[in-house]
């Protein structure tokens, strides 16, 4: 029996997770939680090139089909790196709402 839970919290949390081997010339995916699996499509052994979206920087915002997410990258290895997925849809539709409601509430004073 396995006394650690993190895996299974893990695979049953609704944030999309994944770990990549690192090589010189591209990230390799190595294991992934369900989340990442219905979001991306992508398989153990697909590398980031074959990705919907590219990894740039230790944070990103990117687009997903009508949806956005935060990206966070870091290493946990020389060799070995984790991307989290946040989704930020709603409050990237509130920010585009805020000049508006704004300016309305400026004419209210």
């Amino acid at each position: 029996m396995d006394t650690c839970p993190y895996r299974a919290i893990i695979q049953a949390m609704p944030l999309p997770f994944a770990t990549f081997q690192v090589r010189k010339d591209s990230w390799i995916l190595t294991a992934f939680n369900t989340a990442f699996q219905k979001l991306t499509n992508c398989v153990v052994g697909d590398a980031v090139d074959d990705f919907p979206f590219a990894i740039q920087d230790e944070h990103s915002d990117i687009q997903l089909g009508d949806e956005w997410y935060s990206v966070y990258q870091f290493k946990f290895s020389p060799d070995m790196a984790v991307l989290f997925f946040h989704d930020i849809t709603a409050r990237r539709s509130f920010d585009s709402l805020l000049p508006e409601i704004m300016k309305q509430a400026a004419a209210c004073i």
